[in-house]
């Protein structure tokens, strides 16, 4: 049986006009957010500011880059394997998504789904009953892209409730471009390629 949404239908509401599964269903509605907050004692104001150390450039293409139109992370745990496919389209200076074989696009507006930044990160990954977990103190290697470019890049955090840090190989900060980024985490190199 299936319980009432806990947040109640003036905090958020399930979008049923389209076939998805019941926990894909579920928006908050915006306004609702911080009354909601309030009302369950949540501190919502007088939060210290976090500098989270992130930068960056209206052009985030990495200097000396290597050629990467498209770029193929593949994710697989135990026999399930998902493809995930960055096509760099230089019309919207941005890549597209692709998975599965096809091109994603909002299913309410029809807008192809595109990013201007996409991040790979390599994470020692452990199962933790039927949830993986990456070990992000731990941190990594991996690769950045903008603008049709992509360089090797290191990550991590300094504790598990500080933010995610990412530099160069040269222990430089990134600059990444401003705009949305799209973050792979998986377990091994051999799940990347690009051309």
């Amino acid at each position: 049986m299936r319980q009432a949404d806990p947040l109640g239908q003036a905090t958020a509401y399930r979008d049923t006009t389209f076939r998805r599964n019941y926990e894909h269903c579920l928006f908050v509605k915006g306004p609702s957010v911080k009354p909601y907050a309030e009302s369950q004692e949540v501190q919502v104001s007088g939060l210290p500011e976090t500098d989270y150390g992130l930068t960056f450039l209206e052009d985030g293409t990495p200097a000396g880059g290597e050629g990467a139109d498209k770029i193929t992370v593949t994710i697989t745990y135990n026999r399930s394997k998902k493809d995930t496919v960055m096509l760099y389209d230089a019309d919207l200076g941005k890549y597209t998504y692709n998975q599965y074989g096809k091109l994603m696009q909002d299913q309410i507006t029809g807008e192809t789904e595109a990013f201007e930044n996409v991040v790979v990160m390599f994470a020692n990954i452990t199962v933790n009953n039927i949830y993986q977990v990456a070990d992000f103190v731990a941190g990594g290697d991996g690769y950045y892209a903008c603008g049709g470019k992509i360089i090797p890049i290191l990550w991590g955090a300094d504790s598990d409730d500080q933010p995610l840090w990412f530099t160069t190989l040269d222990g430089e900060p990134l600059e990444m471009g401003v705009g949305n980024t799209y973050i792979a985490i998986t377990d091994s190199t051999k799940g990347l390629s690009y051309e």
